[in-house]
């Protein structure tokens, strides 16, 4: 499976996808008559010490994690919805207090989507995975898990390899989820993405054999992931009591609070002490614990861009930002990807140097690139310049540094 201990917004099939890397090849699969691993001169491997100095899935994550980050600064919001913990300092005192109420604040990651953490719950662990072949090529690609749930949101439904825990890090993606009104879930995905650990890690690896049933699992677990909203914010207090009305004592003290999101794209919220009820579900608004104006918040939260219009809009990268964030990790990987003349074509075509000029004899190349765009803070590479243009067009405003 294409999978890495870095989590990234973009999944690595998806990058493979839009690079032009056949998806077998990717995940280490090969499959005679139909993927062969002559196609290209080896398939990819995890780690890049295990395949001679050429760039591994692991590797890969990393830079697409740091191009992610890059990006989402100069924009400020994410690519696609995440849950983020922040922690802001205030004032010592203001005119919120007396009213209980602490705001408004604006966070530094626009287009806010629902305050809570991230919390997990297993629907069905230890799933079977019946294979299929729909399309009669010999190679059973298509993996079905079936079951029965109570979530109603279809991309609140994740599958995650047997025995992990729930870890990221080991969540197959993309997969398709179809709820139905009796309450069951059908969710299906590729066979190549689920390879057997023990056929990815190690210091002597090979090409997966795609016919071989027992080069795959046999079933996986099923987990709703989703947003808590019984953890919203936590104020916090340091250690004295300015105001010597109340008692003081040498720690922190720390009290919850309900946050409403006021101004979604630019982030702005306000907030108010308040105690989660088990019964109702619900916030219950009461006072400050403590006597004087809290020294800062936690607060907890989902945000980033979402394109309505696709399937799972809570958790897929709308297409748009894909395509950028792909070409923009091919002009800074500044390594070999693969054997395969048509994925290196890709990559030397986004990470070309629009700043350079070159000439002999034989022919000549430049390029009529305004200055103002070479000297962009992402790189003068056309996928880096391609990456500024869209920064420039969908950025928001300038956001505070939090605390």
């Amino acid at each position: 499976m294409a999978r890495a201990q870095a989590y990234t917004s973009l999944p690595l099939d998806t990058f493979a996808r839009l690079a032009g890397i056949h998806p077998l090849h990717f995940n280490q699969v090969s499959v005679d008559g139909l993927a062969p691993t002559t196609k290209c001169s080896s398939p990819w491997l995890q780690h890049m010490w295990q395949t001679g100095g050429r760039i591994g899935r692991e590797e890969l994550a990393n830079s697409i994690a740091e191009c992610e980050d890059i990006l989402e600064s100069h924009l400020n919001f994410h690519l696609a919805p995440k849950w983020t913990t922040h922690l802001e300092s205030f004032p010592h005192q203001g005119p919120g207090y007396w009213y209980n109420t602490v705001g408004p604040l604006q966070v530094d990651r626009g287009y806010l989507i629902e305050m809570g953490v991230q919390a997990k719950g297993s629907v069905a662990l230890g799933a079977d995975i019946t294979w299929a072949d729909p399309d009669g090529d010999g190679y059973f690609e298509t993996g079905t898990v079936t079951g029965v749930t109570s979530v109603t949101d279809p991309s609140e439904l994740v599958v995650y390899y047997p025995g992990v825990g729930g870890d990221d890090a080991w969540e197959i993606r993309p997969i398709k989820v179809t709820l139905n009104g009796a309450g069951g879930f059908v969710i299906t995905f590729n066979r190549e993405l689920c390879v057997i650990p023990e056929e990815l890690e190690g210091y002597k690896v090979r090409a997966v054999e795609g016919s071989t049933t027992g080069n795959f699992l046999s079933e996986v677990d099923v987990f709703r992931k989703y947003t808590d909203p019984s953890v919203q914010g936590r104020y916090v207090w340091a250690p004295g009591d300015w105001c010597n009305v109340c008692g003081g004592n040498c720690k922190y003290s720390e009290q919850s609070a309900c946050v409403i999101i006021r101004e979604p794209r630019l982030g702005f919220l306000t907030s108010t002490p308040a105690d989660w009820d088990t019964t109702e579900l619900a916030f219950s608004t009461t006072k400050f614990d403590t006597c004087r104006w809290p020294d800062r918040i936690r607060f907890w939260v989902r945000s980033g861009w979402r394109n309505m219009t696709l399937p799972y809009p809570n958790i897929q990268m709308d297409p748009m930002w894909t395509r950028i964030l792909t070409h923009f990790v091919l002009a800074r990987i500044g390594r070999p990807l693969c054997g395969c003349d048509a994925t290196e074509h890709e990559s030397r075509y986004w990470a070309e140097d629009l700043s350079l000029v070159v000439g002999d004899s034989a022919v000549s190349r430049s390029f009529r690139t305004r200055a103002a765009l070479l000297d962009n803070p992402l790189g003068p590479q056309r996928g880096a310049i391609q990456a500024w243009q869209f920064i420039e067009r969908f950025k928001l405003g300038d956001r505070p540094v939090l605390g």
